[in-house]
């Protein structure tokens, strides 16, 4: 059920597979109600965003239960001045993630006000929040994403793939927007247990979200199973993570 939408009206919940001796029910009910907007909040880290042709604003909308609301990036609609909306997104634990432009002619680093006005479609529920402009963003911290696997939850043999995003914040805890940074060449990554360089590569993309992510994919068939250990870096800012690999090499004979 964590994966259904419940809309307004009566359900029944059933158990199997239990002994009905051992229960006082087997069966439950409940009345489903239609997911209500209640609120949206900025979550940025701070009052102020940096001055680049693509920044970061995060919000979330939240319904009626506390949770992320359903609704989709297409539902909302985003104004500000003197910066330049370029898009909005979602991300997958909900987040509204507003891309800006505010290098612009009519901004000034350092002095600039940026308002910000997030608007729903359906429920006109609206926010708005005045951000500070501040310089050019500088890297400060790297974070990696959640591994997301081409198939299963380990590479299995050559053409399958790994992603992580790469959350990178800057010097006001915002985030950085893929090809932000001046050299995204200079985001390395290198192996902490050995695996050979002819097996596996990885390159640097947009998410599609204008986060950035790595993406680690077998180019050979492995013959040793288990974790390996990476370390990804930009400037001083590092994370490490892990692959798991399975082994393709299955014994087809028995003597």
């Amino acid at each position: 059920m964590t994966d259904a939408k419940i809309s307004n009206g009566e359900y029944k919940v059933s158990m199997s597979g239990i002994d009905e001796a051992t229960v006082d029910k087997t069966t439950a009910t409940f009345t489903g109600q239609d997911e209500v907007l209640q609120k949206i909040d900025f979550v940025n880290a701070g009052d102020t965003i940096a001055y680049t042709d693509k920044v970061i604003v995060k919000a979330k909308a939240v319904n009626q239960y506390g949770e992320a609301a359903s609704t989709n990036a297409g539902s909302y609609n985003v104004y500000t001045s003197a910066a330049t909306f370029t898009k909005i997104a979602k991300d997958a634990d909900g987040t509204l993630l507003i891309t800006l432009d505010t290098k612009t002619n009519d901004t000034t680093q350092g002095v600039s006000v940026i308002p910000v006005t997030i608007v729903n479609n359906d429920s006109h529920i609206t926010v708005t929040k005045n951000f500070k402009l501040g310089t050019q963003p500088i890297l400060t911290k790297l974070e990696l994403g959640q591994a997301r696997y081409s198939v299963g939850t380990a590479l299995n043999g050559k053409g399958e793939n790994v992603k992580y995003d790469l959350n990178l914040y800057d010097q006001y805890g915002g985030s950085i927007a893929y090809n932000s940074l001046s050299d995204y060449s200079a985001t390395t990554l290198i192996w902490n247990d050995f695996i050979d360089s002819k097996d596996v590569t990885y390159e640097i993309e947009d998410n599609g979200n204008d986060i950035p992510e790595v993406k680690i994919s077998l180019i050979n068939d492995l013959d040793k199973a288990g974790d390996f250990n990476f370390t990804v870096f930009n400037q001083a800012a590092t994370a490490t993570g892990k692959i798991t690999v399975n082994s393709a090499k299955v014994a087809n004979k028995i003597q």
